[in-house]
């Protein structure tokens, strides 16, 4: 199974948003339960946006990005390098 356009819109005005962090916390708990209760089904995850696309604030679909409109990176980029990280053994 692959998981395709997942992600959390951080849009401000609008209700069916959620913060920064919470989008960085969905996204460890999601990564997670990827590698342990889901590892033998899911093969593949992809994120629904890289960067944000736009600044209207009332338009969710602009802020799923892992980074913002200016390419700084939201809590939830560090959280995604933390956990896809590869540790030497």
């Amino acid at each position: 199974m692959w998981l395709t356009e997942l992600g959390w819109s951080t849009c401000r005005a609008n209700a069916e948003c959620t913060t920064e962090a919470q989008q960085a916390a969905n996204l460890t708990s999601t990564i997670q339960a990827m590698r342990t209760t889901y590892a033998g089904f899911i093969e593949a995850v992809f994120f629904y946006h890289h960067n944000d696309l736009g600044s209207n604030q009332t338009d969710k679909e602009n802020f799923f990005g892992l980074k913002r409109l200016d390419g700084s990176a939201k809590p939830a980029w560090e959280a995604l390098k933390a956990a896809t990280a590869v540790t030497a053994v």
